[in-house]
């Protein structure tokens, strides 16, 4: 569809965190299994740029 803008695209999850600062759902755009480890639809849960 002509001017439609494609989701975006995160590499992993300290791109998502960069992006929006806060985990993704499986609702919002950008969301990918493979960022979402426990499989619960929350990906990037914690924030990967802070020491542990």
């Amino acid at each position: 569809m002509p001017g439609q803008v494609p989701p975006p695209y995160y590499e992993n999850c300290e791109d998502v965190w960069d992006v929006l600062g806060h985990p993704v759902t499986r609702f919002n755009p950008g969301y990918r299994e493979e960022l979402d480890h426990d499989k619960d639809g929350i990906a990037c849960e914690y924030d990967p740029r802070k020491k542990k």
